[in-house]
């Protein structure tokens, strides 16, 4: 690859090879798990991001942008700030990145969740930023999507066991999912008193692939407060300590909790096996993989089993009341 000169200038001229470069870049960002948030942009969700993240991004990943944007003409190295600057401003000039600005009416959040188009396209360090490009969804995706619609609509024909063994997978990634948004809320709100913005999986309910969602695992941010800020940290760490307090005098607390959790999987499990099998389920007590029929054949089969048992007693007790009564004549 040729080295960048000083006047290089980007292309204006938007060609099919540079149209898929551009979609590799955005694809790129997401696999590399740059730190964006949704939006809405006029009645449409876009994915953001801020110029605070994405600065150490091209700093990181410097020398595979240019083997990504084969196509594109660099008018500085990505080595220096100014250079990423420059590219940045590069992107907004040829529409590969649309420059975002908050409503005015909007509270002053740090990622808002309502932009609007700011009117002069060029660089800015207060700016969000979004692509105007999008990576295209692989086709293979789409079939198996479909393929799995149809599936789904012949639920009724599988087999009992599949049925069973999908909805035991389906409560547990239930139960799963409620502890990691649990787990994630308490560690963000023990850290957030403390002045530091923490988050357990801060892609997770982003706008990204299955893959991506799980990168990062944690991301971690000083917070800068205002005096309501402080107060309400102040608070916070109040009713922390209030609750590590009654905790320490009533330990048993997490005991009925957690006893709680267990009943309330059981008591679910419980119902999904008795509707998904039926009334005559409810006879037999066997495997949570077997039939119906299968449970009422056995039923069936340990009342005969019972009878015969019962009718052998009779017998022997007849048979030995007729040897005493020989006995006893005797």
């Amino acid at each position: 690859m040729s080295e960048p000169t000083a006047d290089a200038k980007p292309s204006t001229m938007i060609s099919k090879e540079t149209v898929k470069d551009y979609e590799a870049l955005a694809k790129f960002f997401q696999k590399k798990s740059l730190k964006m948030k949704d939006a809405v942009l006029y009645n449409r969700r876009v994915n953001y991001f801020r110029n605070d993240t994405i600065l150490p991004f091209l700093s990181e990943f410097k020398h595979e942008i240019p083997k990504i944007l084969k196509n594109w003409e660099f008018t500085e190295s990505l080595d220096s700030e100014e250079g990423q600057k420059k590219f940045l401003n590069d992107l907004i000039r040829s529409k590969v990145l649309i420059r975002l600005d908050r409503l005015p009416e909007d509270p002053k959040y740090k990622w808002p969740k309502k932009l609007i188009v700011c009117k002069q396209q060029s660089y800015d360090e207060n700016a969000f930023y979004t692509f105007i490009v999008q990576p295209k969804t692989s086709k293979l995706w789409t079939f198996l999507l479909l393929g799995a619609v149809a599936i789904i609509c012949l639920f009724q024909v599988w087999p009992f066991w599949l049925k069973i063994a999908i909805f035991y997978i389906s409560v547990v990634l239930l139960y799963l999912i409620l502890g990691i948004i649990a787990l994630r809320l308490v560690v963000f709100f023990i850290f957030r008193i403390f002045g530091i913005d923490l988050w357990i999986l801060p892609n997770l309910f982003a706008d990204v692939g299955p893959i991506e969602s799980l990168s990062p695992i944690i991301s971690a941010e000083k917070c800068y407060d205002s005096m309501t800020g402080y107060f309400a940290r102040f608070f916070g760490l109040i009713a922390f300590a209030y609750f590590l307090y009654t905790l320490s005098q009533e330990p048993e607390i997490i005991t009925d909790y957690t006893d709680m959790g267990t009943q309330s999987f059981d008591d679910i499990v419980s119902w999904g096996r008795n509707k998904l099998a039926g009334p005559m389920d409810d006879i037999g007590h066997g495997s949570p993989f077997s039939r119906p029929g299968d449970d009422l054949r056995k039923h069936l089969e340990n009342l005969l089993r019972e009878e015969e048992q019962d009718q052998q007693k009779e017998k022997e007790k007849e048979e030995a009341a007729a040897a005493a009564k020989e006995e006893e004549e005797e």
